[in-house]
Order: C-alpha cells, then structure tokens, then sequence
C-alpha cells in the first residue's frame, strides 16, 4: 500500500541523517524500498499522468519538512537534512506528521498561506547581514 506523505515524513529525514544531499529521485527509491512497494504500486500515477503516486507523497513530505526547516534545498530536486532536522531525530520518534509540525513558527506560517513571513524568515536564517559588512 502507497503510504500517505504523513507515513513517509520520518523515513524522509532518517535518509537524510548521513548528512549528505540527497535527490528527490533516490529518495522514492528508497521510501519505495522501506514500504516494499511492489512495481505496479511504484508506477501508479497520479489523475493528471504526470509522475507517480509515491513521487507526489514524497514532495509534499519534502515540502512540509522544508517550510519545518528540518531539511533544505541544496540546489533543484536535492535537499540535505538542517541542525533542526538532527534535532528531531535524536529525540527519537516513531513517527512525525502535521501536528508535531506545528510547533514550528515557520511551518505555522506556512499553513496560513503566509508566504512573504515564510521568506522573511528563510533570508534571515539563510542570509548573511550586509550592512555588517565594511567597505
């Protein structure tokens, strides 16, 4: 059975605990391995036809688990697990979903359809502070 993204949250940052970049594409491969999805459950599609099932689970896990800032965008289709992401980890949880989540002033704001505070907050933390710098 396809897990919902909920299920594929946990498995999502545990992949990226080696601290390495990892693509989106190696990720469905291993969350398609961890739930032992058969080929014809792999190859299911989405109503529009466009990519997979599993592969849109997968993306709105990583999409909720980056407005968590608990992983991040190295560069397009590859994300690396953040200090916060470890944090969640070593708590040791047998499963993360929305709710736990929700804790997070950034994924809060994130439901709320407040884009501008979500990248208000993402330039802050990512952003070094160039009026520090001298000329």
């Amino acid at each position: 059975m396809i897990p919902s993204y909920q299920e594929v949250l946990l498995p999502f940052l545990k992949i990226l605990a080696d601290e390495k970049e990892h693509s989106i594409n190696e990720i469905v491969e291993k969350i398609s391995f961890k739930f032992n999805l058969p080929p014809e459950e792999k190859e299911q599609l989405i109503p529009s036809g466009q990519f997979s099932v599993i592969k849109s689970r997968v993306g709105w896990a990583r999409t909720y688990l980056k407005m968590a800032v608990q992983i991040t965008y190295v560069r397009r289709g590859v994300c690396k697990i953040t200090e916060r992401g470890k944090n969640t980890l070593k708590k040791n949880l047998k499963e993360i979903d929305a709710d736990y989540l929700k804790q997070f002033p950034e994924f809060i704001e994130f439901l709320k359809g407040n884009k501008k505070k979500v990248l208000q907050s993402f330039f802050k933390r990512c952003t070094p502070r160039i009026s520090k710098v001298k000329y």
